[in-house]
């Protein structure tokens, strides 16, 4: 064999070993659109506790509106923490508690300090009544979409395959 054909030959396993490898790992990794929804979810929910807490201490006290967004969307809000955990055990090899609780704590932080006034404690009561309704009107996750469009702290979307769009179509 001639050198420059074993050069070619070796690259060529090489990029196939790299593809078999990566995949999983791709596989396992990456945010599918469900994981994605729950993480626009959570991070609503936590900004919302996060405003409401800064909101108070700033003398203005949106927690009835918090807490009728809670109340109202609760069965919303388990599902989102619990495909979270899913994303997470999944990505870690079924031990991903840990990066679930780093996730909602690098969340929280976020959240919870920055610029409070009064207008925007009043627009954030704004999105908790607004909230709070999206449980009747079309859902949380679509209301979720509309404020966070690009969640922190996660990775990549997975790759969007014919098979996944013909998946999300038949929901």
């Amino acid at each position: 064999m001639r050198r420059g054909n074993r050069a070619t030959a070796l690259a060529g396993v090489t990029a196939a070993m790299a593809l078999a490898f990566s995949t999983p790992a791709t596989a396992a990794s990456c945010w599918s659109t469900t994981s994605v929804s729950a993480a626009q979810v959570r991070e609503l929910q936590a900004m919302m506790m996060a405003m409401a807490l800064r909101c108070a201490a700033h003398g203005v006290p949106i927690h009835d509106s918090y807490n009728g967004f809670v109340r109202a969307n609760m069965d919303a809000l388990n599902a989102a923490s619990a495909t979270l955990r899913v994303h997470f055990g999944e990505a870690n090899n079924g031990s991903g508690q840990d990066a679930y609780d780093r996730y909602t704590t690098e969340l929280s932080n976020r959240y919870g300090s920055g610029h409070t006034s009064s207008s925007s404690c009043a627009a954030f009561s704004e999105i908790g009544a607004r909230a709070a309704a999206s449980a009747t009107n079309g859902g949380l996750a679509t209301f979720a979409a509309e404020i966070v469009p690009q969640p922190h702290s996660i990775g990549t979307a997975c790759p969007v395959t014919a098979g996944s769009q013909l998946a999300q179509a038949g929901r």
